[in-house]
C-alpha cells in the first residue's frame, strides 16, 4: 500500500500535467488565431490545426468526468457524458446556422 505523501504526490503531478496541458492548448490556439489573421493561413488548415491541437484536451476533460471517484474522477456514466455532449453540440450548431451571428459580414 502506498503512503499518503505518495498518493498526494501523485495527485499533485496529475493536476499540474492537465494544467500544462490546458495552457499549452490555450498558448497553441493563441498562436493559430495569430497566424489565421496575420499570415493569412486558410480557414480550412486553422481548423484543422486548432482541432488537432484540443483534441487532447476534450480527453481530459472526458477522463475527469467519467473516471471512477477513486480515481479522482466525477464518476459520471460515459454515456450519460456523450449524449449531453452530444445535445450539446447539436444545439450549438443549430443555433449557429439559423442565426448566422458567426458569418462576417461579406460588404467589409
Amino acid at each position: 500500500m502506498r503512503s499518503a505523501f505518495a498518493i498526494a504526490l501523485a495527485v499533485v503531478f496529475y493536476w499540474l500535467a492537465v494544467l500544462v496541458t490546458f495552457a499549452l492548448g490555450t498558448a497553441a490556439i493563441g498562436l493559430i488565431s495569430a497566424a489565421y489573421r496575420g499570415l493569412r493561413l486558410g480557414a480550412v488548415p486553422a481548423f484543422w490545426a486548432a482541432y488537432i491541437i484540443t483534441r487532447p484536451l476534450g480527453a481530459s476533460a472526458g477522463d475527469l468526468l467519467t473516471a471512477p471517484r477513486s480515481s479522482g474522477g466525477l464518476g459520471l456514466n460515459s454515456t450519460v457524458v456523450n449524449v449531453v455532449f452530444l445535445g450539446t453540440i447539436i444545439v450549438l450548431v443549430s443555433y449557429l446556422s439559423r442565426s448566422r451571428v458567426d458569418q462576417l459580414d461579406q460588404a467589409q
